[in-house]
């Protein structure tokens, strides 16, 4: 077959083999970093039990402490994280693969996560005042994020009561204190 134009239908194979090449480094890239963190799950490296318990604690015992402290909603991205995983495992099992959204989408929780918790510790390292600021606005606009793709994980990978309860769990878990975006936009800018 090749790539000589003998027959028609090899221009549409090789128009759609070239769509895959042009996903790009990015895309393929987040792609394996959801299988590498399945890979840790499955080797032990990383524990997800704790984190799932914890997610569904959070949603069963009255909401004591304030979210107000920042790293705490990273910690709970890290639960919500959790929990998405064992419903995408549940799902999906070594499908997975075959739902590159799905895996896109998990990828882009992790990255939130780093990005968060990065920018946080390094704002508390510097004790920069604009620097705070910026990491607030990023975990403000960052935990948007996380809701919006924790919802679509929810309603690709559940049904009935089930979706009903991580849905309150995405929404006790994402609850942050309010603040006015653009507000800290005009103060850092």
């Amino acid at each position: 077959m090749g790539y000589s134009a003998e027959y028609p239908i090899e221009r549409a194979y090789r128009d759609s083999r070239i769509a895959r090449i042009y996903e790009g480094t990015n895309e393929i890239n987040r792609l394996m970093l959801v299988a590498q963190y399945f890979k840790k799950i499955k080797n032990k490296d990383i524990n997800i039990s704790s984190n799932v318990l914890k997610g569904y604690l959070k949603l069963l015992l009255p909401t004591f402490i304030n979210n107000t402290d920042k790293i705490c909603l990273v910690e709970n991205h890290k639960k919500l994280l959790g929990v998405l995983t064992q419903s995408v495992y549940s799902k999906f099992g070594k499908n997975l693969h075959r739902h590159q959204h799905v895996m896109l989408w998990l990828s882009d929780i992790i990255i939130e996560i780093y990005a968060n918790e990065s920018a946080l510790l390094r704002s508390e390292k510097t004790k920069d005042k604009n620097q705070k600021l910026m990491a607030q606005k990023y975990l403000y606009d960052s935990n948007q994020l996380v809701k919006n793709i924790s919802h679509k994980i929810v309603d690709t990978t559940t049904k009935g009561i089930k979706r009903c309860i991580l849905k309150s769990l995405i929404n006790k878990l994402t609850s942050q204190k309010h603040h006015n975006p653009e507000n800290l936009s005009n103060i850092i800018y």
